[in-house]
């Protein structure tokens, strides 16, 4: 009896640990601001992440583009290209890279202008 008690009471413990722990996910980016003036131009940041990521636009903002928008663990390189902008005045958007999950996000703000 005590030893189907302490099987049930392990199996338990097992259960807990195996699909109640979150994964330490590490996301960092190389910069959360990235500045452009108002020419076509093209700036690169790098992602270190142990686990894949995702890029998600805050707005539908068709002015810049980003390439890639997911990855695997290790540095990653990320270009955003901004087109040409003949008004001159500020906009800004920004975007945010995330674990799997959406447990680590890392939000980087982008603009343009003089």
């Amino acid at each position: 009896m005590k030893t189907k008690n302490l099987f049930f009471a392990l199996v338990a413990v097992m259960s807990l640990c195996l699909f109640g722990c979150v994964k330490d996910y590490s996301v960092l980016v190389s910069s959360q601001d990235l500045r452009f003036g108002l020419a076509h131009e093209t700036q690169t940041f790098v992602i270190r992440a142990n686990c894949k990521w995702f890029i998600t636009k805050n707005d539908n903002a068709d002015w810049y583009t980003i390439s890639p928008m997911s990855g695997r663990a290790n540095d990653s390189i990320v270009t955003v290209t901004v087109k040409d902008y003949s008004d001159g005045d500020f906009r800004g958007s920004s975007f945010v890279v995330s674990s799997p999950g959406g447990h680590v996000r890392r939000t980087v703000f982008i603009s343009q202008n003089k």
